[in-house]
């Protein structure tokens, strides 16, 4: 049981941090969009889809 706890804690701060990853890096690409950079700039830089930055 106890043990099962932690693994759910272990999964709930993964999850947290992959979330807070993802988060930063869509603020980052737009910042980068709004300061003109190409999009295939941005995704090489930061791992975003194509997709993902024209939706910002």
């Amino acid at each position: 049981m106890k043990l099962a706890l932690q693994k759910e804690k272990w999964n709930g701060l993964e999850e947290g941090e992959k979330k807070g990853i993802s988060k930063e890096k869509n603020e980052i690409a737009k910042k980068m969009k709004d300061k003109g950079m190409d999009t295939e700039t941005i995704v090489e830089l930061t791992g975003l889809t194509k997709e993902e930055i024209e939706k910002l």
